[in-house]
């Protein structure tokens, strides 16, 4: 019916076995730097309200690795997704086994909408088996939870945005069912061609600056070969009426010069009686 399905599958594989203690794990890009760890562990404790302690390890001189013991202390720190810690720009992004510093990764915390579902939908679990099926559901709005406004259910779910995002999924009730439209007010932009988060691959500079030098290079080649066939067509043009003779003979009467004599006396019938050109030679 022209809708993307996700399929969910249960996994031991020592890798993943291996990855345990990193499953509440953010990655923090800092671009500026970050402050003393003293800092950092007192800021995020007072705006976030964290329960429990943590852990901060420096990856490399722009990223940090946090490591929460409470779920819902992580869950507050990875929807935050950016802000500032005492003045340094933080970006927060859930830890993968295929995190490179080099790029940024796709899988990010992404809040979408139902509208119009149905208000007997509006529990947990019915929200959760729901949204669940578009990609793991990090949290639930709590004016969706309480139903304080229910022309649409809000939920936070974590997606691969390098990836065309589903819009509608279906609910099965029994034997029957219906489509869910699903809608996405601020999807985060991801760049394929530098693998960055925040543009589009259209807006992207490296792919702009490819498609400037592209174009100086045809510009001269077509203007260049432009004047060379005008020329050709107006060198032979104006030869092809020169090659006719002038008959006119008092086109040769203006030139001063003594060797005419010898064409005029061929001529003087034309011009006169005999009489005076015989007056000139004298």
């Amino acid at each position: 019916m022209g809708s993307s399905c996700r399929i969910s599958q249960l996994c031991t594989d020592p890798s993943q076995l291996s990855c345990k203690a990193l499953n509440l794990a953010i990655i923090v890009k800092t671009p500026q730097g970050w402050p003393p760890f003293q800092d950092i562990r007192s800021h995020l404790t007072q705006r976030f309200q964290l329960q429990e302690d943590f852990l901060i390890s420096a990856y490399d001189g722009r990223h940090l690795i946090i490591r929460f013991r409470n779920e819902a202390d992580y869950y507050k720190v990875l929807l935050k997704e950016s802000m500032f810690v005492h003045g340094r720009l933080f970006r927060f992004s859930k830890w993968s086994m295929d995190f490179s510093p080099n790029k940024d990764s796709p899988v990010v915390p992404v809040w979408l909408h139902m509208p119009g579902l149905p208000a007997n939908f509006f529990s947990e679990p019915m929200l959760r088996t729901i949204a669940g099926s578009i990609g793991p559901v990090l949290h639930i709005d709590q004016n969706t939870s309480r139903m304080i406004r229910a022309d649409a259910a809000v939920v936070c779910v974590q997606l691969d945005v390098s990836k065309k995002l589903p819009d509608r999924v279906w609910v099965g009730v029994g034997g029957g069912g219906s489509w869910q439209p699903i809608v996405y007010p601020a999807p985060p932009l991801f760049c394929t061609s530098c693998s960055r988060l925040g543009h589009s691959t259209m807006n992207c500079k490296q792919s702009a600056t490819g498609g400037k030098k592209a174009t100086t290079v045809q510009g001269p080649s077509e203007d260049h070969s432009r004047p060379t066939a005008n020329v050709k067509a107006t060198t032979w043009r104006p030869t092809r009426h020169v090659n006719n003779p002038v008959q006119d003979p008092l086109q040769k009467e203006p030139i001063p010069n003594s060797h005419v004599h010898e064409d005029t006396t061929a001529i003087q019938p034309v011009h006169g009686p005999p009489t005076t050109q015989s007056n000139i030679n004298d």
